[in-house]
């Protein structure tokens, strides 16, 4: 307690006594502590503004220590003035201590401070840098104006090419449909002639002559089919704007039920039952030509087709796999041209080779796609996607009008719906 009252005893002789009391002495004194203190609390007060404003500059800790050596230097000045009358200099002497500890401990904060503070950028180097930036940013929207105006020019030629795609598709359906009615006429001639000339001049034709009448018949036949594939391909185009809610259920029971009358032929069709978006005459002539090709390409006594279906994320994935022959490795990649066969002309029945190309286009046409896999000796599984209707969606009939427009398929030059 004795300590205490000494460390508040103001009772020592004050130090205007030293000043011997002149008033201009004392004034000088006075007003400047005054003034430096004032001015030594003022940069606390801005530091912490500071920091309160760029909390980006992360000097908190040096602004603490700064701040607090600062305010003991101001503190110090404001009981020296004090003094000049009482005498605590016990208190003065404890301010000059807590001064000297917090300075210390700021003069050790600052050498660390000295490599960032020179790794600040000067001003110099910060609008060399924002320069830099502006003729970045200049660039940046030239060439997005660049590549606007390429956009929009590539727009337009896409759309120019777009046209003239459209008039030559035209053109073209437009010279299938003809070329082939043309060449349909002169063919029915030949065969007809040929019947004819079986017919009517049989006993006077030898026999290498009935194998030639015979040999043009089929001929003719082949080019016939041939024309008819060439008319199914060009008008799946012309049905796009046709799709439309159907039933999946339905439409595979209709393409199965064309070979009802098969012998040894099991079509297994899935218990799955939903909504599909697509063209239903065109769709079941997809059933119908893979179904024929299962049957066709087959040697077993017993044929066996399954058909499975399943909804997933909006798309139908449906998988027909049958027992047949299957098809070798080298020839799934093009097992969809136009035109191909793996077999001879005579082979299986004989064909077009335009069944499965017509089935991938219409499966295109319907936003889907069409794979196959195969084993030699086993059979194949043809995959397709088709996209399923939205949620909300409610099948539609067809109305009568719409019956009467739709025209059956036929693949290798037999209707694939009946």
């Amino acid at each position: 307690m004795d300590w205490l009252r000494r460390f508040i005893d103001g009772s020592y002789m004050p130090h205007g006594h030293c000043l011997a009391w002149q008033p201009d002495l004392l004034f000088m004194h006075v007003g400047s502590d005054i003034l430096i203190a004032l001015a030594y609390f003022s940069i606390p007060a801005t530091l912490t503004i500071l920091a309160l404003k760029r909390p980006d500059l992360n000097f908190n800790r040096f602004f603490i220590l700064f701040s607090l050596f600062i305010f003991g230097c101001g503190t110090s000045h404001i009981i020296g003035t004090i003094n000049i009358w009482n005498g605590y200099y016990y208190i003065e002497g404890m301010v000059k201590a807590l001064t000297a500890a917090v300075s210390v401990l700021t003069a050790f904060a600052v050498w660390p401070m000295v490599p960032k503070l020179l790794n600040v950028p000067s001003f110099e180097a910060l609008e060399k840098a924002n320069n830099e930036l502006k003729q970045e940013v200049a660039k940046r929207k030239a060439a997005e104006q660049a590549l606007s105006e390429m956009n929009k020019s590539l727009e337009a030629k896409v759309k120019r090419r777009t046209k003239d795609l459209e008039q030559s598709n035209k053109a073209l359906k437009e010279f299938v449909h003809v070329a082939s009615h043309d060449l349909k006429a002169p063919l029915r001639g030949i065969n007809n002639y040929a019947q004819f000339l079986q017919e009517d001049f049989a006993e006077n034709i030898p026999d290498e002559g009935k194998e030639y009448l015979a040999g043009i018949k089929d001929l003719a036949a082949r080019m016939g089919r041939l024309l008819q594939s060439l008319l199914d391909y060009a008008r799946v185009d012309s049905n796009t704007r046709d799709l439309q809610p159907a039933n999946l259920k339905e439409i595979m029971q209709r393409a199965a039920k064309r070979f009802h009358g098969e012998p040894h032929v099991t079509i297994t069709l899935p218990e799955t039952s939903g909504e599909i978006y697509c063209h239903p005459i065109q769709l079941t002539a997809v059933f119908a030509n893979i179904f024929d090709n299962a049957i066709k390409y087959n040697d077993k006594e017993e044929k066996k087709i399954d058909v499975d279906a399943e909804l997933v994320d909006g798309f139908w994935h449906i998988n027909i796999s049958d027992n047949g022959i299957g098809i070798d490795n080298k020839h799934l990649l093009n097992i969809f041209d136009f035109f191909q066969r793996l077999h001879g002309q005579n082979e299986y029945g004989g064909g077009s080779g335009a069944g499965l190309a017509i089935v991938k286009k219409i499966v295109e046409q319907a936003k889907g796609n069409i794979s196959v896999v195969s084993q030699l000796g086993e059979g194949s599984c043809f995959a397709i996607k088709l996209p399923a209707m939205l949620p909300g969606q409610h099948l539609e009939q067809p109305g009568p009008q719409q019956k009467q427009v739709e025209t059956p398929f036929s693949f290798n030059g037999n209707p694939a719906l009946t």
